[in-house]
């Protein structure tokens, strides 16, 4: 399947990168690779989405932007989080996994934009990667690639795009290997086997530690010492600058190493290990660039390191010298895998690009197949008209045969008539199949609302949710629910004021459900020391779109 030339734009803590690909995805071709160095201090997000504003200026004098056809995030900037959560057919998965990540990430997901792709499936469970970004940050982000004629269709963090490209180079190889990416402001670590879940850990540190203490050692600015940085980094033979490195880089090689060797032992804690310790780690990032690196964590951790190598199964292009794309080989990996993609539909993934954008998008690109159908519409119109005056003759001649054939055609009528009706008695049986799947999402969804919302009170829980009412009208809307709530801080008292105004948030909360149309009836029993009882009744709204 033809690649069809995808140009990936890349963003870095401290860099900039277009990759453009061709070829297919089993057998890629790198066209050109266009690398660019931004100013500021990655840790500050206002100064370095004023950065990417004027990188992309530089950019575009390199190269063209408006070809883009994805973009890759940087791990630092996207929340990665692996969840277990029930398998639901249908939009409804989608709720399951909002409920599930409310309850696993420390603010939830307001004011996030995610997504997430399925890794696992069991029939029973699924194993997705949850992935949310600020929508604050990604909507200025998008609008500053705009003003530069940027549209990307696909959004993409940097740990899954190279997850991907992971595992179409080095997916058939036997055993888990450690893919470690070591950026300026982030490092994320994936442990990768054929017949496991994907271990993930990030950790919000990166190779700006190293420019930072470059820039206190000797007085400059953090970009300044970025480029001393790079520039000592390759300057081989000079013991001079390779010492001076060597004293700043110290500190944050032994957190890294120190995070690794914390992450492995998780590893096989959690059981993950069972195809082995790990067979190997491989580096790629910006700051696995540092001198005797790997060497370094080869010997704490006893495992092989070597580099990731991005054009194992990529070709380069007429146009491209190896020399010159292998400078930057360290960005790559997550260009080629987005890119992988995009064509093969076989590869689980997500987009982070916000719905009513990507639907935006993709109704520009079928605007000029709707104006050709259109004028290919007129143009059939006028040609039968013309040919109308030339066959009205000939019909007139045939009028007397299509009489005779008016008989049989009749019996066929009656044919179609029954088959009509058949038709229809089987669209409404499909349709009342569709319409008890639609019931049973519901009341899965409005389950798990209620569970939530119990979860914000604490120390209530529900005794039991039946049907109330006989008649068949209202049987279905109306829920009788009695529970009971523990007063933890009055554990003698028969009722305390704590206890009702615990109570009374959470039916007020129910009353703001969706899935609520109001509360009825309500009763309490304070009998019992430190626990208050309770019932009422839910009046459902059946209507609830989810």
């Amino acid at each position: 399947m033809a690649l069809a030339n995808q140009t990936i734009l890349a963003l870095g803590a401290s860099h900039l990168s277009v990759t453009i690909l061709s070829g297919s995805a089993e057998s890629p071709v790198l066209e050109q690779v266009v690398h660019q160095a931004i100013n500021g201090n990655p840790d500050q997000k206002e100064q370095w989405l004023q950065s990417i504003d004027v990188g992309l200026e530089q950019l575009s004098l390199k190269t063209s932007l408006k070809a883009v056809t994805g973009l890759v995030l940087p791990g630092w900037v996207v929340l990665t989080k692996l969840l277990k959560v029930t398998r639901i057919d249908g939009d409804g998965q989608r709720e399951v996994v909002r409920f599930e990540a409310e309850n696993a990430l420390p603010n939830g997901l307001t004011d996030y934009e995610w997504t997430f792709s399925v890794l696992q499936d069991d029939g029973f469970e699924r194993d997705v990667l949850l992935q949310a970004v600020s929508a604050g940050l990604l909507n200025r982000l998008l609008d500053t690639l705009k003003s530069h004629g940027v549209q990307p269709h696909q959004v993409d963090a940097l740990i899954s795009a190279q997850s991907t490209a992971f595992q179409k180079q080095y997916g058939s190889d036997e055993g888990a290997s450690v893919l470690l990416d070591i950026g300026s402001r982030s490092v994320s670590l994936v442990v990768s086997s054929q017949n496991e879940l994907p271990f993930i850990r990030n950790f919000n540190f990166g190779g700006s530690l190293v420019t930072q203490s470059i820039a206190s050692q000797i007085g400059k600015s953090f970009f300044d010492a970025e480029q001393l940085k790079l520039e000592w980094t390759h300057a081989e033979g000079d013991r001079s600058k390779q010492e001076t490195l060597n004293q700043s880089s110290e500190g944050f090689v032994n957190r890294l190493v120190n995070e690794v060797q914390r992450s492995l032992a998780l590893y096989r804690r959690q059981g993950q290990g069972q195809s082995g310790h790990p067979s190997r780690i491989l580096l790629t990032g910006g700051a696995s660039q540092l001198p005797g690196l790997a060497d370094f964590l080869e010997r704490k951790t006893g495992i092989p390191t070597a580099f990731y190598d991005t054009f194992r199964g990529v070709s380069s292009g007429p146009g491209l010298a190896a020399s010159h794309a292998s400078r930057f080989n360290y960005v790559l990996s997550g260009p080629l895998g987005l890119a992988m993609r995009l064509v093969d539909n076989s590869v689980a993934g997500a987009n982070l690009l916000p719905k009513q954008l990507s639907s935006r998008l993709e109704f520009s690109e079928r605007k000029p197949w709707l104006f050709a159908a259109a004028a290919l519409v007129l143009l059939s119109g006028m040609l039968v008209g013309l040919n109308f005056h030339m066959q009205s003759w000939e019909l007139q001649s045939e009028i007397a045969l299509l009489d005779a054939e008016l008989a049989p055609l009749e019996s066929l009528s009656q044919n179609v008539k029954a088959a009509h009706e058949d038709y229809t008695k089987r669209g409404a049986a499909a349709k009342a199949k569709v319409s008890l799947l639609q019931q049973r999402q519901y009341w899965v969804a409005l389950l798990a609302d209620l569970q939530r919302r119990l979860h914000q009170v604490q120390d209530v829980w529900l005794e039991s949710i039946s049907p109330e009412g006989s008649d068949s009208e209202n049987s279905g809307n109306r829920l009788r629910v009695t529970g009971s709530l523990l007063d933890r801080e009055n554990p003698l008292s028969q009722v305390s004021g704590n206890s009702r105004s615990r109570v009374e948030s959470l039916l007020s909360s129910f009353e703001n459900s969706p899935f609520i149309q109001s509360i009825e009836n309500r009763r309490f029993d304070t009998s019992q020391p430190g626990i208050l009882q309770f019932d009422f009744s839910l009046v459902v709204n059946p209507d609830t779109v989810f």
